[in-house]
Protein backbone atom coordinates (compact mmCIF):
# COMPACT_ATOMS: atom_id res chain seq x y z
CA UNK A 1 0.00 0.00 0.00
CA UNK A 2 1.59 3.50 -1.38
CA UNK A 3 0.87 5.63 1.93
CA UNK A 4 1.90 8.98 0.16
CA UNK A 5 -0.99 8.46 -2.59
CA UNK A 6 -3.55 8.43 0.74
CA UNK A 7 -2.12 11.87 2.29
CA UNK A 8 -4.53 13.46 3.97
CA UNK A 9 -4.30 17.34 3.49
CA UNK A 10 -6.51 19.93 5.50
CA UNK A 11 -7.72 22.63 4.18
CA UNK A 12 -4.99 24.63 4.66
CA UNK A 13 -3.27 22.49 2.70
CA UNK A 14 -0.64 21.07 5.03
CA UNK A 15 -0.99 17.82 6.05
CA UNK A 16 -1.52 16.52 9.48
CA UNK A 17 1.20 16.09 11.77
CA UNK A 18 0.23 12.95 13.34
CA UNK A 19 -0.62 11.81 10.05
CA UNK A 20 2.91 12.40 8.70
CA UNK A 21 4.51 10.84 11.84
CA UNK A 22 2.03 7.53 11.51
CA UNK A 23 3.06 7.35 7.60
CA UNK A 24 7.06 7.53 8.61
CA UNK A 25 6.36 5.08 11.46
CA UNK A 26 4.66 2.87 9.11
CA UNK A 27 7.12 3.16 6.43
CA UNK A 28 9.65 2.07 8.77
CA UNK A 29 8.11 -0.50 10.40
CA UNK A 30 7.50 -2.04 6.91
CA UNK A 31 11.34 -1.80 5.87
CA UNK A 32 11.73 -3.57 9.22
CA UNK A 33 9.21 -6.23 8.61
CA UNK A 34 10.80 -6.87 4.99
CA UNK A 35 14.10 -7.03 6.04
CA UNK A 36 13.52 -9.44 9.06
CA UNK A 37 11.61 -11.78 6.99
CA UNK A 38 14.30 -11.64 4.43
CA UNK A 39 16.81 -13.25 7.38
CA UNK A 40 14.36 -15.64 8.68
CA UNK A 41 12.91 -16.58 5.27
CA UNK A 42 9.94 -16.98 6.84
CA UNK A 43 6.75 -15.09 8.16
CA UNK A 44 5.74 -17.21 10.82
CA UNK A 45 8.88 -16.40 12.94
CA UNK A 46 7.69 -14.36 16.44
CA UNK A 47 10.05 -11.63 15.13
CA UNK A 48 8.18 -11.03 12.04
CA UNK A 49 4.78 -11.95 13.57
CA UNK A 50 5.64 -9.19 16.01
CA UNK A 51 6.83 -6.78 13.70
CA UNK A 52 3.64 -7.69 11.45
CA UNK A 53 1.25 -6.94 14.71
CA UNK A 54 2.89 -3.83 15.24
CA UNK A 55 2.41 -2.34 11.75
CA UNK A 56 -0.96 -3.44 11.40
CA UNK A 57 -1.21 -1.57 15.00
CA UNK A 58 -0.12 1.70 12.76
CA UNK A 59 -1.79 1.11 9.82
CA UNK A 60 -5.40 0.97 12.23
CA UNK A 61 -4.20 4.22 14.13
CA UNK A 62 -3.24 5.64 10.87
CA UNK A 63 -6.69 4.93 9.16
CA UNK A 64 -8.40 6.61 12.00
CA UNK A 65 -6.65 9.64 12.51
CA UNK A 66 -7.62 10.06 8.70
CA UNK A 67 -11.20 9.64 9.11
CA UNK A 68 -10.69 12.13 11.93
CA UNK A 69 -8.98 14.50 10.12
CA UNK A 70 -11.20 14.05 6.88
CA UNK A 71 -14.35 15.52 8.95
CA UNK A 72 -12.22 18.10 10.73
Amino acid sequence: MAFKERIVVRPSGRISPKLRRLEDEICHLRKVMEQTYSQEETFNSDVVIHISRKLDHKINEYMREKQLCARA
